[in-house]
């Protein structure tokens, strides 16, 4: 078991890590090779796709990985996964195609959506077989569908950048081929590692019930997406696009710097799913339910931790790297934004819990309020304040996702204590924030900074407690339970 862990957390970090680096490439170097206006009016395209394609999926990805974990049949479940990701992204792009068509060249936006979004097609096709290989955990299949996609994405952007080719169409069409790429890999990989074979199957009645189970995850499905995106997409249509591309290469590093909870996330659905699927012994359940304030623990620590060093670092580096363009400019944007990373961190791992209990009713209410808020926020705040008032309204709904789900009371004793998880959440985060006020002070200089302030971290968690001497032996003791 203890190597199995092992393992699934290694091809799990390395396939997400793959992933992010490779995003994180592309984005950079796109970044500096195009005009804000340009970048902007790309990143803009992608955000309505990333929602567009969200909403295709109907939440069928995270019912299947629930399914495929409690053990049912994989064959069957890809096989009406596959007809409904065909149909659906079928249908959406012969709706792009028209609009297109009647827009003409008039309208760019629309000629750039449509070519994108058949690449981000061919990306929804390798979906279905992404989740049945994270259902199964064999994260050795996964890394694989991932990683062979990614590099040939930076081995495309990189042979552009040494032929000074870079331009919106040479981006696009590498999209596109990568994509396709993607899918190919999937597919073999399927049929080598999970011994599952691509095909169709039009069943009805499975096939309604699938959707029927899946119509409250589509609320949240629809929610996180646009939690994550109506920002960009509101700044595209309210602001101009250098504000998108300002706003959201400040946001695509709030995103990247969450990689070890992008780590995480994938080991935890699976394993929680088992454990309130499992035995009901009361000490059994007592040691998961310590293990699990233990985890959210470390999370705090970690995601405090990583917004410290980040903002310590932020307008030198960025400005280095990008020759002043997104440093400075994005300081006030990025510190709002990372303060909003150990509320992510909270709300995963009690969306996992109720999701492993089926409250998908609550689930949706709680993403509907916080897409409400964040839509509020936006209209209201980005007139005025630009980026930051995005950025703003994103962490007062994030904030308010988390009271929400904290103070939930249930039925489940695994869940009823959960209350006690501000404590960690308000201790660490108040000991990164004076770390940081006294680093700013105190000290000249980025390095000296960084040091000082990862040093009165340090002592400050240790002081209230957050971090103690025989964590590691108890977090040991809950893994392998």
């Amino acid at each position: 078991m203890r190597k199995r862990i092992i393992h699934d957390i290694s091809a799990s970090s390395l396939q997400v890590i793959i992933s992010q680096l490779a995003g994180l490439i592309l984005f950079f170097v796109t970044s500096s090779y195009l005009s804000k206006s340009v970048f902007g009016q790309l990143n803009w395209a992608l955000a309505v796709l990333l929602v567009s394609f969200a909403v295709l999926g109907f939440g069928i990805d995270q019912i299947t990985v629930r399914k495929i974990a409690a053990g049912e049949d994989a064959s069957s479940y890809l096989r009406i996964y596959l007809f409904h990701v065909l149909l659906t992204g079928i249908l959406f792009l012969a709706l792009l195609s028209s609009v297109s068509l009647i827009s003409g060249n008039g309208y760019a936006r629309w000629n750039l959506l449509l070519f994108l979004a058949i690449g981000q097609f061919f990306t929804f096709l390798s979906l279905p077989f992404k989740q049945i290989a994270n259902g199964k955990e064999d994260f050795r299949a996964l890394l694989f569908m991932s990683a062979g996609a990614n590099l040939i994405k930076v081995t495309g952007i990189f042979l552009l950048a040494l032929l000074h080719a870079i331009t919106l169409d040479s981006f696009v069409l590498l999209y596109v081929l990568a994509a396709a790429a993607e899918l190919l890999i999937s597919i073999f990989a399927a049929r080598h590692f999970l011994n599952l074979r691509a095909g169709i199957t039009w069943d009805r009645r499975r096939y309604s019930r699938l959707i029927r189970e899946s119509l409250p995850q589509l609320g949240v499905i629809l929610c996180s997406a646009g939690i994550a995106r109506f920002d960009w997409i509101f700044l595209g249509i309210i602001s101009t696009a250098p504000v998108v591309a300002e706003y959201s290469f400040a946001y695509r590093a709030f995103e990247v710097s969450s990689l070890p909870l992008l780590v995480l996330a994938p080991l935890l659905l699976p394993r929680i799913t088992r454990w309130f699927a499992g035995s009901d012994n009361t000490p059994l359940r007592g040691r998961r339910k310590a293990g699990l304030f233990l985890l959210a623990r470390f999370e705090m620590i970690l995601a405090w931790g990583c917004a410290l060093v980040l903002n310590m670092i932020w307008a030198p580096l960025v400005d280095w790297l990008t020759g002043n363009r997104y440093g400075a400019v994005n300081s006030a944007i990025f510190l709002l934004l990372s303060c909003s990373l150990p509320f992510l961190y909270i709300n995963n791992l009690l969306w996992c819990i109720h999701f492993a209990l089926g409250r998908m009713k609550f689930i949706f209410f709680v993403f509907m309020i916080t897409l409400l808020i964040t839509s509020a926020g936006d209209l209201i705040l980005i007139p005025f304040f630009q980026g930051k008032g995005a950025a703003i309204a994103y962490l007062s709904a994030i904030v308010v996702q988390t009271i929400q789900f904290i103070h939930h009371r249930g039925k489940d004793r695994m869940v009823t204590g959960m209350a006690r998880l501000w404590q960690p959440l308000l201790l660490c985060g108040a000991s990164a924030l004076i770390s940081g006020w006294l680093a700013i002070h105190l000290h000249e200089g980025t390095v000296l900074r960084l040091l000082a302030a990862m040093g009165a971290y340090l002592v400050l968690l240790f002081a209230s407690g957050q971090l103690r001497v025989h964590d590691w032996v108890t977090c040991k003791r809950m893994i392998y339970a």
